[in-house]
């Protein structure tokens, strides 16, 4: 290392290999996840990887050099401990949150790698070969902002909630309509079920439930819970509002739904995953929370149509006394 350009050359071949080496640490991180969501997330990382492979050797030819000539040790010992985490006995749910925590590893070191290499290419004024290293750091912080969103949003608190047994039985319940689903699940808190056990799903495409959305920003000061992101809840009143995750998924060719709660999360996240957005895809979605194929099939059309979902997640003991409660309301199915 005598000047920069040569250190320049070092740090590209350093990261050449690491990229090769993730390449196959990617296929067997998406194998071990079981959320849908991170599968794809590790899945569709695998394909950029690809191509920030074929950007450096772009790179290495514009520089009449070659790739070859270094080992990134760094990579090697990051993913030799997403190795160690596939291997560990334990929740499904935990794993999958130490996974994205080893691959957010990852991607800070690419995301420091390739930063440093564009000051590199700045100062030595390579301008068309930064162009591409750009390229790649942007998607680098894409990604590491992806595995967090799927982290905060559903694995994370499913991980911190595993410990409950939440996991034995997940009871679902299809109404007609949202303001039924909404008073199931204020009955159900009523007697004793914790939020974070329960989810809904409804469609948000008919006036009533466009109004709820049209709430959704309105602080809900009234919850013992509301805090500096209580302007999410307001729309389904102090219960409803403080459930995890309320929000509004839009899947294309099918509009809106106003999605609350890890298992409503999780199905969102699933569709994406597992075929792809469309009526397929919301099928798939129910399939993965549990539903057998036609049933599947019978929920989506009703969700299409504008019924709600409401989702239980419970332990043995409160297995009956949720369902008493989701049968009373008049549900189209249990």
């Amino acid at each position: 290392m005598e000047n920069l350009k040569q250190l320049y050359v070092q740090q590209l071949r350093d990261i050449y290999d690491a990229e090769q080496q993730l390449i196959t640490g990617l296929r067997k991180m998406a194998d071990a996840a079981t959320s849908p969501a991170l599968k794809e997330a590790f899945r569709h990382h695998y394909q950029q990887t690809q191509n920030h492979v074929q950007r450096l050797e772009r790179i290495f030819s514009n520089l009449n050099t070659t790739g070859s000539g270094e080992r990134c040790k760094a990579m090697q010992g990051l993913i030799a401990e997403g190795e160690e985490i596939m291997h560990k006995n334990g929740d499904h749910t935990v794993k999958d949150a130490a996974l994205i925590a080893a691959a957010q590893k990852v991607e800070h070191y690419e995301i420091a790698s390739y930063g440093t290499l564009c000051a590199y290419a700045k100062e030595l004024a390579d301008n068309t070969n930064l162009r591409l290293l750009q390229e790649t750091l942007e998607e680098e912080k894409r990604t590491d902002s992806k595995l967090t969103k799927i982290a905060t949003n559903t694995i994370n608190p499913e991980a911190e909630t595993s410990h409950w047994g939440y996991h034995e039985q997940r009871i679902i319940a299809l109404y007609d309509d949202l303001t039924t689903a909404r008073a199931v699940i204020e009955e159900l808190v009523a007697s004793g079920f914790d939020r974070r056990q329960l989810s809904i799903v409804a469609n948000a495409n008919d006036e009533r439930s466009q109004e709820y959305m049209r709430q959704l920003n309105q602080p809900d000061t009234t919850s013992p819970d509301a805090g500096p992101d209580a302007a999410e809840g307001a729309g389904f009143g102090a219960v409803v509002g403080t459930l995890t995750g309320l929000g509004v998924a839009v899947i294309p060719g099918l509009g809106g739904f106003v999605v609350a709660g890890l298992a409503g999360a999780a199905l969102f996240s699933g569709i994406g995953a597992a075929i792809g957005a469309g009526v397929g895809g919301l099928t798939a979605g129910l399939v993965e929370l549990g539903l057998d194929d036609e049933t599947a099939e019978a929920y989506s059309t009703r969700l299409r149509e504008g019924g709600t979902l409401v989702i239980a997640h419970v332990d043995e003991e409160w297995a009956d006394r949720a369902q008493t409660i989701m049968r009373k309301h008049n549900p189209v199915h249990v």
